[in-house]
């Protein structure tokens, strides 16, 4: 089957209104104003003059939080609604009411969306690997591809660090028979950097919690053990910036049932491999950046009540191309190729599975006057076993400065762009229901909002609405057997604010404050005639807010961080909800400082107000709890 999301007339059109917008201007766009600091459209700019809104997580907030998880940072710095099946579950991430399969997790470019599944494990990503995260709100399939419906979550895997020897040592111990360890040992020459990192992860998860019918309760068979091995080695060959890479993840958990329903002694394995190498080199006046990855993913699952032993393996080998060139000084463009060939193997999957994907795109920053655009197009053909979906996809952004305010631009952003998402290998050929005629998910998405920033301040005001169409939903088909099918829409509008700043309140006193408040209407627009009809979606808040304060004083630095997340609805028809709830976290730290090592010593105390909450039906979420580290920064400089 052959599914063209647009007509090729329609294409052609965009492609010559595309030409003739680049070829139109007078040079404008200076080199100088693209400072590294941030990663959108395909290039590192400022947050404040990009047109989508980006939450950046900094190098220093992962530091201080050495056996964190994605999913903790993103829900403890963020403000997203992260959705995790208990405290050692799996975790998703879910942005402006789309599902965790219509966000895309990348790193370093590739995509970490496991290809059975749709989705990524956010709870098996270990920060500490990790040097930045950037989150990108809004479409994004135009730049990267599948699955960029909602938002883009960007690793950064590559940090700068100082010429020289370093090493890391770090320890940590939390109730609930929580421990973890972890060593690193970096070195950066003015010609090359490597680095190795171990670390593993150890808890119970027998925390206390009260039952369905008000009776204290441990919760059981929520043991899990994580691993990591992490190393990389760069260095500068000739015109070549080469960067080679390995990941090598386990974890083995238990899978507690439900409250409620009788254990069945569920587990899980998970493990991965992954090795990348990136190149990037200058030829003439132009940027190339060049990338292979080759990865294994195996997830085993038994459950002994039923004699279930699965295991299944995704293998893969993902390759791209991108060019950057500066027609001007308005004018910068970016042309690349991606492609992708893996297989998925499962006793519930149709036998030698297999995919081929590939990818065209095209994009740029260009100026006229003061207003910066962004355009973006892009076109993927992929083929599962013997079924072939193709997608086209465009967008369009624009950020230009409004007012000065304080001395300082208030500027305005705004994006439009259509989104797709690719049918996974569980929905075409799952054994008990796969529908191998399925079409890609489609929608698009528009936002405009204000951003204003001055020195270590910055406001930002963001209005989105969106639409999904043929999204994959299971359903009876006309046999009545249950399949996945291009049956569900929907409708989504809502707003997103935030705010940080940094000053001294006195010489010694420097106070830090930050917020994020997000309102996402989100709602079924599928059969007019079902009573899930403009409900909003299942698990999906209205409102959802994170507050943050840091106090430091000397050595000394004291954060407070609250997160809030409003009532959600567990059924289709809005008839029975999760209550609202609030979490607070406490952190205090002290550092010791000496001339090549630091000794950061931190306490956490975890649901302050001992909240009893759920975030997943069914799941319990642990109580008021205390955490300890110690991490020791040794450092020996190249003279």
């Amino acid at each position: 089957m052959l599914h063209t999301c647009f007509s090729r007339s329609y294409l052609r059109q965009f492609f010559v209104l595309f030409i003739l917008v680049l070829t139109g201007l007078t040079p404008l766009f200076s080199q100088d104003t693209l400072q590294v600091t941030i990663t959108a459209a395909r290039v590192a700019l400022p947050v404040a003059v990009v047109p989508l809104r980006i939450t950046r997580i900094e190098t220093t907030s992962l530091s201080k939080q050495p056996f964190a998880s994605l999913s903790e940072v993103l829900a403890r710095y963020g403000g997203f609604d992260v959705r995790t099946y208990g405290a050692t579950g799996s975790a998703g991430i879910s942005m402006r009411g789309t599902t965790a399969a219509q966000t895309l997790v990348l790193l370093d470019g590739f995509s970490l969306n496991h290809a059975q599944l749709g989705q990524t494990d956010l709870s098996l990503i270990p920060v500490s690997a990790l040097a930045s995260i950037e989150v990108l709100h809004g479409a994004a399939s135009a730049l990267y591809g599948s699955s960029a419906m909602g938002g883009t979550v960007y690793l950064n895997s590559t940090a700068a660090g100082l010429d020289g020897w370093a090493a890391d040592l770090s320890s940590g111990l939390a109730a609930f028979g929580e421990r973890a360890g972890r060593i690193q040992v970096a070195h950066n020459g003015a010609k090359h950097k490597a680095r190795v990192a171990f670390q593993r992860f150890h808890t119970n998860g027998d925390f206390p919690y009260t039952s369905t019918n008000n009776t204290q309760q441990k919760r059981v068979g929520s043991v899990r053990d994580d691993a990591g091995l992490m190393a990389s080695i760069g260095g500068v060959l000739g015109k070549h910036h080469l960067q080679l890479n390995a990941w090598h993840t386990t974890s083995d958990r238990g899978l507690p049932s439900p409250v409620g329903q009788a254990a069945m002694n569920e587990s899980q394995e998970d493990v991965s491999q992954r090795v990348w190498l990136t190149n990037r080199v200058q030829v003439g006046q132009s940027k190339i950046q060049m990338g292979l990855m080759a990865h294994e993913t195996q997830i085993r699952y038994q459950n002994p009540t039923y004699q279930i032993d699965d295991l299944g393996i995704t293998r893969a080998l993902e390759g791209r191309l991108l060019g950057e060139q500066a027609l001007s000084s308005r004018i910068l463009i970016f042309a690349g190729i991606e492609g992708k060939h893996g297989t998925a193997n499962h006793p519930n999957l149709a036998p030698n599975g297999h995919e081929k994907a590939l990818a065209i795109f095209l994009s740029g920053l260009m100026k006229v006057g003061q207003t910066t655009f962004f355009p973006a197009l892009r076109l993927d053909r992929a083929t599962m076993n013997s079924e072939t979906a193709t997608a086209f996809t465009h967008s369009l952004g624009l950020n230009s400065p409004i007012i000065k305010l304080n001395g300082e631009w208030l500027r305005a952003k705004a994006s439009w762009g259509t989104v797709f998402r690719m049918p996974t290998f569980n929905d075409r050929f799952w054994a008990f229901g796969g529908n191998p005629a399925l079409n890609p998910e489609q929608g698009w998405q528009t936002d405009a909002g204000l951003v204003w920033e001055k020195r270590q301040i910055i406001i930002e005001l963001t209005g989105f609405v969106h639409q999904i169409r043929d999204q994959i939903a299971w359903a009876p088909n006309e046999s009545g057997d249950w399949q996945p099918q291009n049956i569900a829409r929907v409708h989504a509008k809502g707003v997103e604010a935030s705010g940080q700043t940094m000053f001294t309140l006195t010489p010694k006193l420097i106070a830090h404050l930050g917020g994020h408040y997000t309102y996402t209407q989100s709602t079924d627009a599928s059969d007019p005639v079902a009573t899930s009809y403009k409900k909003q979606l299942r698990y999906v808040p209205l409102h959802q807010a994170r507050f943050q304060m840091g106090l430091q004083r000397g050595v000394w630095e004291l954060f407070i961080g609250h997160g809030y997340t409003g009532e959600r609805f567990t059924t289709t028809d809005g008839s029975r909800s999760l209550p609202a709830f609030g979490i607070t976290d406490l952190h205090l730290r002290h550092t010791i400082e000496r001339k090549n090592s630091r000794l950061l010593l931190q306490m956490t105390l975890e649901n302050a107000t001992n909240t009893t909450y759920n975030i997943i039906e069914h799941y319990p979420m642990p109580p008021r709890s205390l955490r300890f580290s110690a991490q020791l920064h040794l450092n020996q400089t190249s003279n």
